[in-house]
């Protein structure tokens, strides 16, 4: 059996090539967790949603129950990003001239549509969730496809060393405005205390470092890759298991799902693939999920992959 420990986390991410079953997946996951007496949300973040398809429920962007101990939410990532950006911009109006406004306004409008603001967006919704960690006993993200959600979890680092910069720069520029003052009204302390720029800086200092701690974790943090044995999804695993492991992202499990098991020549050459992955990303822990006569669709077939899954 499974133990709990495994499954034990408070995070799971699943990723992979799109098509692999990545949403089949995390739904089993869910549900088993949810079964076994875990208060679960399953977050879809995949821009091909079909968590309500596989549950046969219309869910949407607010939490839903769907059995007992069993909630689901389906996040559009393009509207996340333009409230991203309008949040961004309701900042800056807090902070900034109204002709400086004007000014910024089409380049902040621009970087809705730039490359990374989608990633960011997303970046915004995971670290919301780790924010209410106290809400549920797992939560777990069905995530996109790997190279998106490979960009997205290398950001945290890297944009703690940005707002640092910010903030450094912020206050020496209070500090130079300080001192040209000749009467002060309040002390340098009471100033920095009370700046609405540094306020906004240091509550998103707070969310980057939450989001970096809790994805560093593995003891509170699992990711697993999904993928079929076929040469692509391997090539894909591979590669993205190094870059994330590059940034001190440890994979622990891989679900090598719709194995074939018949006479054809198909379902030889997947049993060399099976071979190859396991023995090419061992020691990981892995689950082998057969091939289904049909489509994965209500919570009865979702708990075959399920129990095959739990006990494993």
């Amino acid at each position: 059996m499974v133990s709990e420990e495994f499954f034990g986390r408070k995070f799971i991410f699943l990723s992979g090539k799109g098509g692999v079953g990545k949403t089949t997946t995390s739904s089993s996951i869910a549900l088993g967790l949810s079964e076994r007496g875990h208060k679960t949300l399953l977050i879809s973040t995949d821009p091909a949603h079909s968590i309500g398809h596989i549950f046969e429920r219309e869910i949407g962007p607010k939490e839903k129950e769907l059995q007992k101990n069993l909630y689901a939410v389906e996040i559009d990532v393009r509207k996340e990003s333009k409230r991203y950006i309008d949040n961004i911009i309701k900042e800056a109006r807090q902070i900034l001239s109204p002709i400086i406004i004007d000014e910024i306004q089409e380049q902040i409008e621009l970087a809705y549509h730039s490359p990374g603001a989608e990633e960011l967006a997303l970046f915004d919704i995971i670290t919301r969730f780790f924010e209410k960690e106290n809400a549920y006993d797992r939560f777990v993200f069905d995530t996109a496809p790997s190279g998106y959600t490979l960009r997205l979890l290398a950001l945290p680092k890297a944009l703690n060393n940005w707002i640092n910069r910010l903030i450094k720069t912020r206050i020496n520029a209070m500090k130079v405005q300080y001192y040209a003052d000749r009467n002060p009204d309040k002390t340098l302390k009471a100033k920095l205390e009370s700046d609405p720029v540094l306020k906004i800086l240091n509550r998103r200092k707070s969310q980057f470092e939450l989001a970096r701690q809790i994805l560093l974790d593995n003891k509170k943090t699992l990711f697993m890759f999904v993928l079929n044995p076929e040469r692509l999804p391997i090539e894909i695993t591979r590669d993205s298991i190094k870059e994330l492991e590059e940034t001190h992202i440890k994979i622990e499990a891989l679900v090598i799902n719709k194995i074939a098991n018949d006479s054809s020549a198909r379902s030889r050459k997947e049993k060399e693939y099976v071979a190859q992955i396991e023995k090419e990303f061992a020691p990981r822990r892995m689950f082998k999920i057969p091939l289904l006569e049909e489509e994965a669709h209500g919570i009865e077939s979702i708990k075959k992959i399920s129990d095959i899954i739990f006990s494993d």
